[in-house]
């Protein structure tokens, strides 16, 4: 090197080098479209669990069963909270709506049937292949599971509107729904399936931060002049 004026000393030949290595750094930034893809993978997974909080709930409730007895008359009797497990006796009635494919708001596939029991406001649903020997009409059955209410914003909507416009059911307000051989501890399927959607979530979200883009910083010319 000459002894000029312009001549730089080791220290600062030092600084522009460290300058120049952290403009060439990558920066760590997160894509907007991994972003998106994470958050809508999230939204999916809790749109599909949502509907599973009533068996979820059922399921870890350590209830015993309460014996109802015969259905006529039956609605005085009925227990004030929401997913009693019950069990009563009646006659099933003539008519009966079947819902096919994926039963709404359950991981059970259908065709499950409904049916309602003489002299009670209480509808009895249970899975067409395995009951429908027993449970014709006009026949004296011995149901015991999971009680809840049969409305038009109930999981099976479709039965109840059945009923209703095409069978000309008056429905009263307090009508409720019988799902035959649910039992609290016996429903694993719910929490299992819950633990493998928290198990995606978990994954995407590690994915997101794992793949976050790193950009190099802009490269000026004359960074590195010596």
């Amino acid at each position: 090197m000459s002894a000029s004026g312009s001549e730089r000393t080791d220290e600062q030949i030092d600084e522009q080098v460290r300058a120049y290595e952290a403009k060439l750094a990558p920066k760590t930034g997160i894509s907007k479209q991994r972003l998106v893809v994470t958050l809508m993978v999230i939204g999916a997974l809790a749109w599909l669990a949502l509907p599973w909080k009533d068996e979820l709930q059922f399921h870890f409730s350590n209830q015993e069963v309460v014996d109802l007895g015969d259905a006529i008359g039956v609605m005085e009797r009925l227990p004030d909270r929401p997913n009693a497990y019950v069990r009563m006796q009646g006659i099933l009635s003539n008519k009966a709506a079947t819902v096919s494919g994926l039963r709404p708001g359950s991981l059970r596939m259908g065709p499950v049937q409904v049916r309602r029991l003489l002299g009670a406001s209480i509808f009895v649903e249970f899975d067409q292949d395995t009951f429908l020997d027993r449970y014709q009409m006009f026949t004296q059955v011995d149901v015991q599971g999971r009680l809840q209410d049969f409305g038009p914003d109930s999981e099976l909507a479709p039965a109840y509107h059945y009923f209703k416009e095409r069978l000309n059911l008056k429905f009263p307000p307090n009508a409720k729904l019988l799902i035959v051989d649910e039992r609290p501890g016996e429903m694993w399927r719910y929490p299992v399936a819950l633990a493998f959607c928290f198990a995606l979530i978990g994954f995407s979200i590690l994915s997101l931060f794992r793949t976050a883009r790193r950009q190099p910083g802009p490269i000026e010319e004359d960074a590195l002049e010596v």
